[in-house]
């Protein structure tokens, strides 16, 4: 699904949140992968920053 807002996601919802797998992509190129609870990046993620630098682990609330 893409958002007016250049974000793209892919993957499941509930009560129109992410929420399940999915992968939410910013305009930046940032990109966060992994399990979505209502909306929020929790549990095993994996993050992508434009720079080439990532990130692979625990996340609650977007926070590594």
């Amino acid at each position: 699904m893409k958002f007016p807002n250049g974000f793209i996601y892919t993957g499941e919802f509930s009560f129109y949140k992410f929420h399940g797998l999915g992968k939410l992509t910013f305009p930046s190129g940032q990109i966060f992968d992994g399990n979505w609870v209502y909306g929020s990046l929790c549990g095993n993620a994996k993050i992508f920053y434009p720079q080439g630098q990532f990130y692979y682990g625990e996340v609650k609330n977007f926070k590594r």
